[in-house]
């Protein structure tokens, strides 16, 4: 489960990067349409940074209820843009938003319970 989730890290990471490399493909100029384009690339990215630094200290309850909410909150947002704008890219991200969802959820049950917890 842990690799899966690393590969949901990565893709979301990807996803963002290319959302703020391809903001000048898309746009002539520097626009409200374009700010929110590379912003919402912008928060892919630290959504991934977020991710990966709970994998790296996965024993800990705090950071995985700090990145579950931070995952809900961006779950609910990238819906949200789905339905407005329905993009291939906006779907696959609600689908990566689920996986890393779900896996924080556990994550943090299984923390609360002390199965990984470190001393």
């Amino acid at each position: 489960m842990k690799h899966w989730y690393g590969v949901a890290i990565v893709l979301t990471g990807l996803l963002g990067a290319g959302h703020v490399c391809c903001t000048p493909v898309y746009t002539v100029w520097w626009t409200e349409a374009s700010a929110w384009f590379a912003g919402t690339g912008l928060a892919l990215v630290l959504l991934a940074a977020i991710n990966g630094i709970a994998l790296a200290c996965s024993g800990r309850r705090v950071v995985w209820l700090a990145v579950f909410c931070t995952n809900l909150i961006m779950l609910l947002f990238i819906c949200g843009v789905a339905q407005v704008v329905p993009e291939i890219q906006a779907f696959m991200a609600v689908v990566l938003f689920v996986w890393l969802t779900l896996h924080s959820l556990v994550a943090m049950v299984w923390s609360i319970n002390g199965e990984h917890e470190r001393t």
